[in-house]
């Protein structure tokens, strides 16, 4: 939900990006906990559970266009102008990397059988390894594909939000709608993928899942 507020504002992955989310972030804490206090929360239950599929499923698709462009190995426009989007699609499909395309697919096949068949399996971890070694066995890095770069040694610095009047003004609408997405615990929109796919029952869990992150990093990134 984020990445949807705030992509079409900034270049994901960019430091104005990371920036901005750390403020939508603490910006829609706020406004949750001044909701609790003038007991607001109770406005959540007039929202019709098919406006909140309807915005959610918005955000997924949102997320999936953006991703076609490394599943194909082509550069692609942002899918918020969809017709260029899908112009731009249809330019580049014959020029689609097939060796790019066969680690997404062989990838993504071998993450939805496991999920399917090992269930009890990691299956996102099974899927990149799957596709870590057949990037190794077609030997992708002679067909020029590009690879993710090694994980730093250290942690990221830590930042601020930037508090600006400009900047609290463009994403308060985003925030206000985040806060009240994040205030209906029945429909579980709130939770991670993450959290969703392990069973994840309470906020806790986001604790949690951020602490071993850590740790893991802090262990692996050194190797």
């Amino acid at each position: 939900m984020i990445f949807a507020t705030l992509s079409n504002i900034h270049e994901p992955g960019s430091a104005a990006y990371i920036q901005a989310v750390l403020t939508i972030t603490l910006m829609a804490g706020v406004f949750k906990v001044l909701m609790g206090l003038v007991n607001l929360g109770q406005l959540v239950s007039l929202v019709s559970h098919s406006v909140m599929v309807g915005f959610t499923a918005g955000a997924a698709i949102l997320i999936a266009l953006t991703q076609i462009s490394g599943f194909l190995g082509q550069n692609l426009p942002r899918p918020e102008d969809i017709d260029a989007f899908l112009n731009a699609l249809w330019r580049v499909l014959p020029d689609t990397d097939v060796y790019v395309f066969s680690i997404a697919i062989g990838t993504l096949v071998s993450t939805l059988a496991c999920k399917k068949f090992l269930p009890i399996w990691p299956n996102y971890l099974v899927g990149l390894l799957f596709g870590g070694l057949l990037a190794i066995v077609i030997d992708t890095r002679e067909h020029g594909v590009q690879f993710v770069q090694a994980v730093g040694t250290s942690i990221p610095p830590f930042g601020a939000p930037d508090l600006s009047l400009e900047s609290l003004r463009s994403l308060s609408s985003g925030a206000i709608a985040i806060a009240l997405i994040g205030l209906l615990e029945a429909v579980s929109i709130a939770r991670s993928a993450l959290n969703y796919e392990s069973g994840a029952r309470i906020p806790m869990a986001a604790i949690f899942a951020s602490i071993f992150l850590f740790v893991i990093l802090m262990v692996i990134a050194p190797l």
